[in-house]
C-alpha cells in the first residue's frame, strides 16, 4: 500500500467509528478524521470548504463515508434533503481530489432496483426504479456509479466504489427520524421493556435483511483501499441474512422481553421484501470472514444500554 495519510470524512458516523475503532491494525498510516460535529468543522457541501480541508491535510487516500443517510421516516419527511446534500458532498469530494490521491466512495443498497434479482449483482445497478421508499437517497448513490466512471475518463481520478451491505454496530443512528430498522427496534424495545403494551412493528416480519458488523466493513474498506482499482462497483460485506422477525426476536431475547409482546403491522410500511447483495466478485478477491451478526447485535445493544442516558448519544 502506497497510501500513508489517510482522510475519514464522516468520522463520527457508524462506519466512521468502525474506522476508529481499527486503526490501530493499520501501524504504518496515518488517520485524519473529521465529522460535522467536531473541530476542525468542514461543511462537505461547500466547495471551499472541502478544497480547504484537502489542502490543509494533504491526504494520499480519503475514505469518503460522510452521508445524510436514516431510515423511512427521514426519507419520507427530508427527501429533497436527502438528495442534495449527498449529491453535493460527493461531487465536491470528486472534483477536488487529484494527482495520486485515490478516493474510494461509498454507494448504498438501497439504490438497486426494486425490480432486480436478489442478491443484487453490481451490473443491475442501472436496470430499473429503486424502491419509492427512498427515492430520493437511493439516486444520489446511484448517480455515484456513473460518475466514477466519468471522473476516471476525463479527470484521471484515482477512485472507486463500495456498496455495504446493511452495517450495525456501537454508535449507531438510533433517533426516531433517523434509525434503521434493527436500530428502531433496539430503541422501541428498550423503552418498552417495563410496559405491559403490545409492541408494533412495521410490516409483516417476513423482509429478509443483512448487516455487516462495522469493524468488519472498515477493514472490507482497508482492504480495497489497498487492493481493488476498478471503475466498477464493489459489493462489499457479509451475505448472512434474517428475516425482521428474526431479528425482532432476538432484540427481545437480549432484553429479556416476551416476544409474544410484538404485533407486526402489515398495514405499515417494512420495505422491501429483501435487501441482499452478491458479493461474490468481493469474495472472489478477498477471503476475510465476517463475525456472526447475533454477535454484533449483541454488542450493539450493550453499548445502547450502557450509553442512552448520555447527552447526545441517543437523541430524540
Amino acid at each position: 500500500m502506497t497510501e500513508r495519510r489517510v482522510l475519514v470524512t464522516g468520522a463520527d458516523g457508524l462506519l466512521g467509528r468502525g474506522v476508529r475503532a481499527v486503526v490501530h491494525e493499520y501501524p504504518h498510516l496515518e488517520f485524519r478524521c473529521v465529522s460535522w460535529h467536531n473541530p476542525p468543522h468542514y461543511d462537505l457541501t461547500d466547495r471551499r470548504d472541502v478544497a480547504t480541508m484537502i489542502h490543509a491535510i494533504r491526504p494520499d487516500a480519503i475514505l469518503h463515508l460522510a452521508a445524510v443517510s436514516g431510515g423511512v421516516s427521514l426519507s419520507q419527511h427530508r427527501p429533497a434533503s436527502l438528495l442534495r446534500n449527498n449529491v453535493l458532498m460527493d461531487l465536491n469530494m470528486l472534483d477536488h481530489t487529484g494527482g495520486d490521491c485515490k478516493l474510494v466512495l461509498s454507494l448504498s443498497i438501497g439504490m438497486y432496483p426494486s425490480s432486480a434479482a436478489v442478491p443484487y449483482v453490481e451490473g443491475s445497478i442501472h436496470n430499473g426504479l429503486p424502491s419509492c421508499v427512498a427515492y430520493s437517497y437511493a439516486h444520489a448513490k446511484r448517480l455515484l456509479e456513473p460518475a466514477i466512471r466519468a471522473y476516471r475518463a476525463e479527470c484521471g481520478t484515482h477512485v472507486i466504489g463500495l456498496v455495504p451491505t446493511g452495517i450495525l454496530g456501537e454508535h449507531a443512528n438510533f433517533t426516531r427520524d433517523g434509525a434503521t430498522m434493527a436500530c428502531a427496534l433496539i430503541r422501541r424495545c428498550y423503552e418498552a421493556r417495563f410496559a405491559p403494551d403490545p409492541i408494533v412493528v412495521h410490516g409483516d416480519g417476513t423482509p429478509l435483511r443483512v448487516h455487516t458488523d462495522s469493524q468488519d466493513m472498515a477493514r472490507a474498506y482497508m482492504w480495497a483501499l489497498s487492493n481493488y482499482d476498478d471503475e466498477d462497483i464493489l459489493n462489499v460485506g457479509t451475505e448472512e441474512v434474517h428475516s425482521v422477525r428474526e431479528i425482532a426476536t432476538w432484540v427481545a431475547e437480549e432484553l429479556n422481553i416476551d416476544p409474544g409482546r410484538f404485533v407486526f403491522d402489515g398495514m405499515l410500511a417494512g420495505g422491501l421484501p429483501v435487501q441482499q447483495a452478491d458479493t461474490s466478485r468481493f469474495r472472489a478477491r478477498c477471503d476475510m470472514t465476517f463475525r456472526p451478526f447475533r454477535e454484533t447485535l449483541s454488542r450493539t445493544i450493550r453499548w445502547f444500554c450502557d450509553h442512552y442516558h448520555e447527552p447526545g448519544v441517543v437523541r430524540l
